[in-house]
């Protein structure tokens, strides 16, 4: 038996993904995935392949007698062909989107790639670099997310959403509400899901954005260690025959935590610049339309965002 997931957390990007999947996990009816982000509905060379296809449900495994079982995928939210294969593959899927002021979203998430060495350009060079351009799965600029401006057009992607699956089963909550009141943020996220609240939860904070002292060597190192490059190819190839598959994920495992650790010891205890009144205005501006957008088809006004109060 298949155990397929129901539960989908599609975005949006450095909005607080991460800490929302792990809250979610501590809850007895939900299972998330070890694997946060594994873009199996977005990439079509892992959905169209039968090893892909394999290895995602296998995610899952464990999960048989969990009333939902959950990802975390990203670019579910970006990438519009995820939304027809998951309502072909899957039945009644519930989505929760975690959505963040879209000018703090958008200079984090450039932090979050200058940090670790994938952005040289000053940010507002780098935000109109490639503003007209649409992102694509197979992209490997930035680890597929470069595309500042388009990764926070909140509206435009979740009317896709709203196009195609009932509302009654999209929830929305914004960073500000899980960072302030993360449980009675989850228990919202709980009674949509209709299972039973939480009396309290646990500290979480992940994927903090970090500023290398070297970004350099930590893109040599990664370049040699994680899959899809050198040492993936090399194992993958020569030693496939030799290597089981098990035995070269158990070895890719214990390299990803050497970096993991490696990155830690590389980065700086320091916070990045904040943003300038100037250039949140100057942010702002290109996201006024699709906050407008946004709030029509949610009916929410997202308050908090005070920078967007005067639109109705």
């Amino acid at each position: 038996m298949v155990n397929k997931p129901n539960l989908f957390i599609p975005g949006a990007a450095k909005s607080g993904t991460s800490s929302l999947h792990n809250y979610l996990n501590l809850h007895p009816d939900i299972f998330m995935s070890k694997v946060k982000e594994p873009h199996y509905f977005s990439h079509e060379s892992k959905y169209k392949h039968p090893e892909g296809k394999r290895e995602y449900y296998s995610l899952f495994k464990e999960a048989e007698n969990f009333k939902y079982k959950g990802e975390s995928s990203t670019g579910y939210m970006v990438f519009s062909e995820s939304l027809q294969r998951i309502k072909s593959d899957i039945i009644n899927p519930k989505f929760i989107f975690i959505l963040r002021n879209p000018i703090d979203r958008v200079y984090s998430h450039y932090w979050w790639l200058r940090g670790m060495g994938y952005e040289a350009k000053d940010f507002k060079e780098a935000f109109l670099y490639d503003k007209d351009q649409i992102p694509t799965p197979e992209s490997k600029e930035g680890m597929g997310y470069k595309k500042y401006y388009y990764w926070g057009l909140y509206g435009k992607h979740l009317k896709r959403y709203y196009d195609i699956f009932s509302s009654s089963d999209i929830f929305i909550i914004t960073t500000r509400s899980l960072k302030s009141d993360p449980l009675s943020t989850l228990n919202r996220c709980f009674n949509f899901l209709d299972v039973k609240k939480l009396d309290s939860l646990s500290d979480i904070e992940t994927n903090k954005t970090i500023l290398l002292n070297n970004p350099k060597l930590y893109q040599k190192i990664k370049g040699i260690l994680l899959p899809g490059n050198l040492l993936n190819n090399y194992l993958g190839g020569i030693h496939k025959k030799v290597l089981s598959k098990r035995t070269r994920n158990y070895i890719f495992d214990k390299l990803n935590i050497i970096l993991d650790k490696f990155t830690k010891i590389n980065s700086k205890e320091k916070k990045y610049p904040p943003l300038s009144k100037e250039d949140r205005k100057w942010v702002a501006n290109f996201y006024y339309e699709d906050i407008k957008l946004l709030k029509q088809i949610t009916g929410r006004q997202f308050s908090e965002w005070e920078d967007f109060n005067h639109i109705k």
